[in-house]
């Protein structure tokens, strides 16, 4: 275990190593004959002369001038004094980009180390838990971990402190990365703007182009563009197999070095004697040659061979690959071609954006696309063998570098290691440069297996290497020297001591590792970047070519090995201590100095090698930098993960669920900032590119572009080439495609305000949206809902919309002052108590560490109890006044709505239902003759109400034929033979006779229109199809306000009237019911639903003892290893249970509106207002009751059977907060992911496109096919109530509930308001109607929630505090009367004197308004509007 002395000899190690290296590369570069060696960057930019041309003959070799070496530290300064556009302009994006990787190290290391040591260190150091466990639990220790969280003990308050900082360190992290993402993704699209013209801006590569017999690869891919893109392709070159040529020009080049350094070698031999060489292996073995005959004879051989393989490749069709660079006549077109699906299949002329010329892999252009999935199946299945067997070697390699394993391993070298300054040197240095070492050829191997995947770019070949060594990192660096490591230090311990004690010792073990950290980032930090600026390798091989190959300026150029930054080895390596320092910023806060040193001498380092020497091998632009965020972000998520596994074993119950939240809202950043930035890293806008091409076009109208492009994308060993680089693939959002427009603006089409993107425009952009900016943007939806003011609101989408989302307000406005005061009052006074962990072990109760955050955890008698008393107090009257207020304004604003509404034929007309029979006269007589007699100054005219269901299942059942005829034309038009298609007649087509599909749905489409106009005009003159009611319309509002106000007739059970449904509103079917049955049908339904919702407590009970762990060992005790495991437990307790009371309910919206149906209610807006109240009590029957008195008697069965009868009530007691878990889980599944399904529409898309595609032939066949939905008050309503209930319930009794109802109300808030803007038609409009059953129930909500806490506080025997409460219920049902009194009024009825100035203003307005004919037809029965021409011409719903 190395110690702070051990560390220090480590460090002084490696300060020497790096001091070293700096010292002899500030020697050597000052020399002239370095020059080309520590400058290569200068001379190949043209831009810098050797200084070895002129001066004395010892100033070419050697730097005399003494300032220069007083001065040899100074390139540190002019490093860092390039500023970074100028950086961009001399170095690339990509080099600019990789630099701020180091600078995102220092932001975010520096402000978290100087707090961690402020904080941290402090609060770790005086304590002495490590001392205790030295002794009486053998672990060893030193004296950095008591500076580390191991020294904390268990259940210490000091934990806290571990838990803010590591909010503050990810808040920070978060922050710094949201601003370097921004800042990056601003550079990209700066750069892309300005950057000169490069031939892959133009050219697409296209893979796997299918054979073709009768076509050469050329002519096809010719003949497929010409086609395709008319108006777009210039010009293509096909992709060789020349790997082979490659190889013989390869060997050539080698042979001409060898050819020039023999002839050097004789011109410089004082003798005559020529060199001779053996033509074996390596010149090894063989027979002697004359080595220059030798050479020359080799050449000759290949410039014949050269030529000759040439014009095979070129003329042999084989040698031409399924590949093709196409160039087009634009920006624009190219980046159609590169994000777009060029074929049906899939797998054929698969495009992607061409990579740079310098950027092209060539070797793997010529792998097949089928050779390439296999290959790289193979190759993911050799990098897992890889990485986990790695672990044996790099364990075994660990065990020897410790004093212990190389005592155990050499016994002979005991005396040695034994000396103190060696052991310092093995504990403190050797583990690290072990590992190194180990680690040196991986970068190569993981390389080579990118090559043997296939990749067609350097740059893609790297991303990949650099992905893959990250990993390994992770696996076997960090983890296996953790896991590995401490496991076999500690295996001695772990035998000798109790099972329950292994996870402790783990826990401590883990952070004591960071002693080994420390030493790899000294040694492959500090040392291995002081080594990277010396460039050894480089200089010898210069020097080794200068020496004996180099005869021209040429030579000498090539002799140069500038090499590049090696972002698949370095940005893992940056990744890996990134990864360190979250981790142990809050394990081991020392190890971060040893970070911040890493990152400054970096940056430093390859600032002046990116400026001096690295030659840019290609430009992406940073595209690289989503990779880079990413994997950031996944380190802190482990760092997060990892400190909540260690406050497990330190047994911080309370404090640990407060981690809970970190990876949760990292995750949600993560994908945040891919949404935000990513689009701009992965596809080039089409509009940036046609911006561009037209900039270009005014500047060079006559540039020609074939020209330009013609060589570009040759193969290099035919020609060279020398061009630049661009960006990538395609990414998108469901929502921002044209083709999905109708689905997800589906209101703005109704409403005639939005025209179809794929009525124009290019093909591909009528399908996919191509405008990176939309992407960029893509929760822009958030504010652009948000943004429409009430007012427009109300006109756009109706009053019920707005004061729907009203609901969703006002919960935000009840919960989150009262969260704020819960959080900050109720849960430090509930958690700072220990009554759960005493019940635990005394009476056996099972209780969680959200538990003790609730009202469960304050003791019998407790004064603390107060304190809940006076909260509920509060509550209350918080949430009565908010309510008055809502109840105020909405009133307001339903009677501003009726003043100043257009003129609707709801408001003129009555309905009037249950017309007693008279033998003399129709119905139709009857009622005009009453009303005439009644209301003979305001009758105008009515309408009678026709049994028509008949009818308008004919009508229905015709439009479904019509669309099967369609559907089965339209597939035998797209067939390629003349077979009809068949059906059989039988139920759904499954049996019966089979016949001629296009036939029978003919012969059933004639069958139907002689019916339909022969059950129409049976409808109209058959007496018994006239039903007892009738649509009343008067001459004024104020006529039809007098009508549906009044009691008509003596008898109440006659001439029954209210107001009419607006005629949208109106449910037909239900208008041809009696009275006498509506009654009877209304009994039978009361006394289902109470069967319903008493019974269903049973399988509900049933489904949540199966969704728990205990409940589930019950059932199926085979299951009992499955549910022990950790991840399938947590997924049980924190998922399960919601996700089948989800399922279990998911048909219950369906029963309740059949139930309501069948009651016979007379308009959509009252049936859903009626499944809505009976939603809302069969959730507080089954979903809160249920779940918490069913649920937690089942929970606590065992424990109530094993226990005196005085204590079950207390147990009860205990069990209602506890159920709060449950909840929480529901609210998550239910509230937040249904929240978030809800605005995907999945299932209006599938059938919008499924109607699109097969059963659309004109825009009000595509109109029809839309199916945008409604608010769903009948569903949404109830969850809304059921979560105030909830909110109300737990605020008192389990606060911590409360964040999760915001967090709900905030989603539901903004999607809904999204659907209504955008995509919710709405059905009827009945100016608020529903608030007084909205405010009713949430009163009765707030008057449970007081019952339930006066119930646990008599279970807390507070007799003092529990009377106080008793007022809390009168009080609320005093204010619910008030309300009644006050504002009901407004929507249950129309005021007179409302109706009568909107009158008298309307006739001075419009006085020859003629309201007879636009009443007349207002209230017809739709089925009669129909269409009935029935040409034989004219076919619905038929494909385009």
């Amino acid at each position: 275990m190395a110690t702070l002395g051990d560390i220090g000899v480590g460090a002084s190690i490696n300060i020497l190593s790096a001091f070293l290296f700096f010292l002899v590369f500030a020697f050597l570069r000052l020399q002239p004959f370095n020059d080309r060696v520590y400058f290569p960057k200068w001379y190949l930019k043209g831009v810098r002369d050797s200084p070895t041309r002129s001066g004395a003959f010892v100033r070419k070799f050697v730097n005399l001038d003494y300032r220069s070496y007083v001065r040899f530290l100074n390139w540190m300064p002019e490093a860092l004094k390039m500023p970074e556009p100028e950086l961009i302009d001399h170095a690339g994006l990509d080099s600019a980009v990789y630099l701020r990787i180091y600078l995102i190290g220092l932001k975010i290391f520096v402000p978290i180390a100087l707090v961690a040591w402020a904080v941290l260190v402090p609060v770790n150091w005086t304590n002495n838990t490590l001392d205790i466990a030295t002794h009486l639990k053998n672990v060893t220790s030193s004296d950095i971990d008591r500076l580390s969280i191991s020294n904390i003990p268990e259940k210490s308050q000091r934990l806290w402190t571990h838990i803010v900082v590591a909010y503050a360190f990810t808040f920070w992290t978060c922050y710094v990365l949201l601003k370097e993402y921004e800042k990056v993704a601003n550079m990209r699209l700066h750069f892309l703007a300005t950057e000169r013209r490069r031939p892959d801006q133009f050219t697409a590569l296209v893979r796997n182009v299918p054979p073709d017999p009768d076509e050469s690869v050329s002519e096809l891919v010719e003949h497929f563009f010409l086609v395709n893109h008319p108006d777009h392709y210039l010009t293509h070159q096909v992709v060789y197999n020349a790997n082979k040529l490659a190889k013989l020009v390869k060997k050539k080049k080698k042979m001409d070095n060898w050819l020039v350094y023999y002839q050097n070698k004789l011109e410089r031999s004082k003798t005559s004697v020529r060199p001779l060489t053996k033509t074996g292996f390596l010149g090894l073995w063989g027979k002697k040659v004359d080595a220059i005959e030798h050479y020359q004879s080799e050449i000759d051989k290949l410039k014949k061979e050269i030529p000759e393989e040439r014009e095979k490749v070129s003329n042999d069709p084989k040698s031409i690959v399924a590949a093709a660079f196409v160039s087009f006549k634009s920006r624009w077109g190219a980046a159609v071609c590169a994000q777009t699906q060029q074929s049906r299949n899939p797998t054929i002329w698969l495009t992607e954006w061409a990579p740079e010329p310098r950027d092209v892999y060539w070797p793997n252009l010529a792998i097949p696309y089928v050779e390439l999935t296999v290959k790289r199946l193979i190759m993911g299945v050799a990098f897992f063998f890889l990485t986990f067997f790695f672990m044996i070697p790099i364990a075994f390699v660990q065990s020897l570098a410790s004093i212990e394993g190389l005592e155990k391993a050499a016994p002979f070298l005991k005396p040695i290691v034994e000396v103190k300054f060696i052991k310092s040197v093995i504990t403190g240095f050797l583990p690290g440069i072990a590992l190194k070492l180990f680690l040196i050829f991986l970068p190569t191997i993981l390389m080579i297996m990118a090559k043997f995947e296939g990749y067609a770019s350097r740059s893609s070949l790297e991303r990949r290497a650099a992905s893959r060594y990250y990993l390994f990192s992770l696996v076997n660096v960090f983890l296996g020297s953790i896991i590995a490591g401490s496991a076999l230090e500690q295996l001695k311990t772990f035998m000798h001591q109790s099972p329950s004690d292994i996870p402790v010792t783990i826990g401590t073990a883990v952070p004591i590792k960071a002693t080994f950290f420390i030493t790899y980032i000294m040694v492959d930090g500090w040392a291995g970047i002081a080594a990277e600026i010396l460039m050894l390798k480089p200089l010898i091989i210069y020097h080794l070519k200068n020496t004996f190959l180099v005869k021209t300026d040429k030579d000498r150029e090539e002799a140069m090995d500038p090499g590049s930054i090696g972002f698949n080895t370095g940005e893992p390596r940056i990744q890996l201590y990134i990864l360190l320092g979250l981790v142990y910023a809050t394990l081991t806060p020392v190890l971060l100095p040893f970070i911040i040193i890493f990152f400054g001498l970096a940056y430093v380092v390859f600032r002046h090698q990116i400026i001096n020497v690295y030659n840019q091998e290609y430009e992406s632009a940073a595209a690289f930098w989503p990779d880079v965020h990413g994997r950031i972000l996944s380190a802190l998520l482990i760092s997060q993960l990892v400190l909540l596994g260690l406050l497990t074993t330190k047994k911080a119950a309370q404090s640990t669920p407060f981690l809970l939240a970190l990876p949760v809202l990292t995750f949600a950043f993560y994908k945040y900032c891919q949404g935000r930035f990513e689009p701009a890293f992965v596809r080039y806008p089409l509009q940036e590119a046609k911006m561009k091409d037209t900039l270009e076009s005014a500047r060079e109208p006559n540039l020609n572009l074939k020209g330009y492009l013609q060589s570009a994308y040759v193969h290099p060993v035919f020609k060279e080439c020398d061009d630049d680089d661009d960006d990538e693939d395609h990414y998108s959002f469901e929502k921002l495609q044209p083709c999905n427009d109708r689905v997800y603006f589906a209101k703005w089409y109704l409403k005639g305000e939005r025209g179809s993107p794929t009525s124009s425009g290019t093909f591909g952009s009528k399908f996919v949206n191509l405008d990176y900016r939309s992407y960029v943007r893509f929760l822009n939806w958030v504010p652009e809902a948000l943004k429409m003011p009430e007012p427009e609101l109300i006109d756009h989408a109706g009053l019920d919309s707005a004061v729907y989302l009203r609901i969703y307000l006002m919960g935000l406005k009840i919960f989150v002052p009262i969260a704020f005061v819960a959080w900050v009052i109720l849960i430090p006074i509930n958690w700072t108590d220990n009554t759960l962990d005493i019940a635990g072990k005394q009476a056996n109760i099972t209780s969680t560490n959200i538990d003790k955050l609730s009202i469960s955890n304050i003791p019998y008698r407790s004064q603390r109890l107060w304190t809940h008393v006076v909260m509920a107090y509060a509550f209350t009257f918080w949430t009565c006044c908010v309510l008055l207020r809502e109840y105020e304004k909405v009133a307001t604003m339903r009677l501003h709505f009726l003043a100043t509404e257009k003129r609707r034929p709801d408001k003129f007309t009555a309905l009037v239902r249950n017309v007693p029979p008279d033998p003399e006269e129709s119905v139709s007589e009857v009622v005009e003759h009453f009303f005439l007699a009644n209301h003979p100054d305001h009758y105008l005219t009515h309408q009678v109400v026709y049994d028509a269901n008949k009818l308008a299942k004919l009508v229905k059942k015709k439009k479904k034929m019509d669309n099967w005829l369609v559907y089965y034309e339209n597939k035998l038009e797209r067939s390629k033979t003349s077979v009809r298609p068949f059906i059989k007649t039988g139920f759904l087509g499954l049996w019966g006779k089979k016949v001629d599909a296009i036939e029978h749905y003919q012969s059933e489409i004639v069958k139907m229109k002689k019916e339909i106009p022969e059950e129409r005009e049976r409808v109209k003159n058959d007496p018994k199809s006239i039903m007892p009611a009738a649509f009343v319309s008067f001459k004024s509002r104020w006529g039809a306000a007098v009508c549906a106000q009044t009691q008509q007739s003596r008898n109440p059970t006659t001439w029954l009237t209210e107001w009419a449904p607006e005629p949208r509103d109106v449910y037909w079917p239900n208008l041809a019911i009696p009275y006498v049955k509506l009654t009877v049908k209304r009994l039978i339904m009361g006394v289902a639903f109470v069967f319903l919702t008493l019974f269903s407590l049973i399988p509900i009970a049933f489904v949540q003892s199966l969704a728990s762990v205990e409940g589930l060992k019950k059932e199926a005790p085979f299951l009992n290893p499955i549910v022990k495991l950790k991840f399938i437990k947590s997924v049980m307790t924190g998922f399960l249970p919601g996700i089948a009371l989800k399922l279990f309910l998911i048909f219950l919206p369906m029963i309740l509106m059949m139930m309501a149906k069948f009651e016979g209610y007379p308009s959509r807006s009252s049936l859903e207002r009626r499944v809505a109240s009976r939603y809302y009590l069969f959730s507080l029957m089954n979903v809160f009751l249920g779940s918490i008195f069913v649920g937690s008697a089942f929970d606590q069965l065992y424990t109530l059977i094993h226990q005196s009868a005085n204590v079950i009530p207390e147990t009860i007691g205990f069990a209602i907060p506890m159920k709060a878990t449950f909840f929480m889980t529901y609210i998550m599944v239910d509230g937040w992911a249904g929240i978030a399904a809800e605005i995907l529409m999945l299932l209006p898309l599938i059938l919008y496109h499924f109607k699109n595609t097969f059963l659309v032939k004109t825009d009000k066949d595509r109109e029809e096919a839309m199916a945008p939905g409604s608010i769903g008050f009948h569903v949404g309503e109830p969850r809304i109530q059921l979560y105030i209930l909830l909110g109300f319930v737990y605020s008192t009794i389990t606060p911590v509930l409360l964040l999760f109802i915001i967090v709900f109300f905030g989603l539901a808030y903004a999607v809904f308001r999204h659907q209504i803007v955008n995509v919710y038609s709405q059905e009827y409009e009945s100016g608020a109607a529903f608030w007084p059953d909205v405010h009713g129930r949430i009163v009765c909500a707030l008057i449970i929630s007081q019952l339930i806490l006066l119930g646990l506080l008599s279970t807390k025997r507070a007799a003092l505090a529990t009377p106080f409460l008793l007022v809390l219920p009168v009080s609320t049902i005093v204010f619910y009367k008030y309300c009644a009194d006050r504002f009901e009024p407004a929507f249950v009825r129309y005021p007179l004197q409302e109706a009568k100035m909107k009158d008298d203003l309307e006739h001075a307005r419009d006085p020859d308004l003629n309201v007879r004919d636009y009443l007349q037809s207002a209230y017809v029965h739709p089925v009669f509007k129909v269409c009935d021409e029935d040409d034989e011409d004219k076919e619905h719903y038929s494909i385009v």
